[in-house]
Order: C-alpha cells, then structure tokens, then sequence
C-alpha cells in the first residue's frame, strides 16, 4: 500500500488482534501448523508423496512491506533446511507487485539461496522509494495487485513436473486488491479473481498467503474477502486452491514466526491430494 502516516507496526489500533492473541484464529493461522511434521511416506497409501518443493515468494514490495521483506530474506534459510531435512528438493523464484508486476529472474528458480537473498534485500531496498517498478510512478492508492501477481506467478514461473513436485506460491501483502479492469495509481490491472484462481488451479499451485484482516487508508476497512473470506460468492484463493492464510500482523508484531508456518504448510502439504488443504482436519 501507499505511504501511511504511521507505522504498520503500531498494533493498539487493532482490536481483533486481542482476539487473534486469545487463540480464536482463522484455520491456517494455528500455532500447530508451524509444528507440523512430514513423514518419510505417506500414512494414506493411495497418496505418493512429493520428493520435490518449488517455491514462488509473491511479494507486495510496497513502502510498508519492508518488514516482511526482510523477514523472508532472514528465514529462508531455516525453511530451506528443514524441508530438505525432510528429503526434499528445493527451488525457488520470486514475483514482485505494487500495482504492477515483475517476475524475476527471467522466471526460472533461482540458482542457490545466496541469490535469492540478494534479490530479496535489493527489493527491501526498493520500498523506500514508495513507487510503482517499472513505470517509477508514486503508488498513491492502498490496494495492490495481489490478482497479477499470482496469475504471473502460476503461468510464468518454469514450475517441475506436478507429479513429483510440491507447487507453492507464498504470497504476501498488508491489504486490498482489484480486479481488471480495475486501474490503480495508473496501472491497469489484467486478470480477474476468477481466472487467477483458474489459472492457479490448472497449474495445481497451493498459495499459502500472508495477509491483513483490516486496511485502507483510514485502517479500518475489513479486507479479508478474497484470502481469508469469501470473494463475492467464490472460495477465498487459499481455500480454492489447498492451501492456508495466515495473519500478516502477527508476523509483524513477532506472534507467528514467518519461517516456522512456511515450513509447516509445505511439509503438510507434500502429502495431500491436490486442491483439498493439508490442514482440513487440523
């Protein structure tokens, strides 16, 4: 989102957070995903589990998304142990959006976590200038393009075979999204809710989003439909495609750690039938 006149992390203006901190989460936020612990095989026979994990970081590289960037930058390393711990091989890539898109890295998997790392910090970087990527325009509106970036991220990517490999985007941003033929600080946004989830689901990728509950430019606005609620009568994008959402603010704030969900949800996920969620019974 645009600049604000405080800091994202200024938590007391919140009042579902009390809530959140009480333990009446939204599925997907639990602190028993984070725990959760893949097995050599699958305890469903009728299910193979995946030996490989590609990873798309969609990430909102706007002003107040520094946080997370570096969060990213400092936790990939420990998400990476630990899904290789568990046998599987990792790759990664990363989409950035603030109302427009850049798949990076020519959309190929990035050659080690050194580069990904230096590509994560050069965008962390980039929120300070509080602008669009390639136009060099002001981002001046609160909603970015969530929908873009998770299209490019499905479509764009050089995903390995879905037989073998675990397919995951996971997604961030701290508030709303359009939908074309939507324009926002003059970029034009391309691609529907409904063909987003199309297109993830054709390519049978899982987003696991990092999102905000409340946003605006008065911070007041309920901005959950579409990832954590229902977006005008079709499943939120995580739910529609298997995967999970967790609160973005408690990232911020240090209650959920970054690295410890990521790690959960994918090692959850290798053996589960694509789209249900690994996390349904949980």
């Amino acid at each position: 989102m645009s600049l604000r006149t405080w800091p994202r992390g200024s938590f007391d203006r919140r009042p579902e957070l009390a809530r959140v901190r009480r333990g009446d989460r939204d599925p997907g936020e639990r602190d028993g995903l984070a725990a959760a612990v893949a097995q050599a095989s699958c305890a469903d026979p009728a299910v193979v589990r995946k030996q490989q994990i590609d990873v798309v970081f969609a990430v909102d590289v706007s002003t107040t998304m520094n946080f997370m960037l570096g969060k990213i930058g400092r936790e990939i390393a420990a998400v990476d142990a630990t899904v290789r711990a568990h046998n599987l091989d990792a790759r990664y890539g990363l989409v950035v959006f603030v109302d427009d898109v850049m798949v990076t890295n020519g959309g190929q998997a990035f050659a080690d976590l050194a580069a990904l790392q230096q590509e994560l910090a050069k965008w962390q970087q980039f929120t300070a200038g509080n602008r669009e990527i390639a136009a060099g325009e002001a981002n001046l509106d609160w909603p970015e393009n969530t929908l873009d970036a998770l299209h490019a991220a499905a479509t764009q990517f050089a995903w390995r075979d879905r037989a073998t490999t675990l397919r995951a985007v996971v997604h961030a941003t701290d508030d709303d999204f359009g939908e074309a033929p939507a324009v926002q600080s003059g970029q034009r946004v391309q691609h529907g809710y409904r063909d987003t989830v199309a297109a993830l689901r054709a390519a049978e990728v899982r987003v696991f989003s990092f999102a905000a509950k409340v946003g605006g430019a008065c911070e007041c606005l309920d901005v959950r439909a579409g990832l954590f609620a229902p977006y005008r009568g079709q499943q939120a994008i995580p739910a529609a495609t298997g995967g999970a959402v967790f609160d973005i603010d408690e990232v911020a704030s240090g209650a959920l750690g970054f690295g410890a969900a990521v790690s959960g949800a994918l090692q959850s996920a290798v053996c589960t039938h694509y789209p249900l969620s690994p996390f349904a019974a949980k």
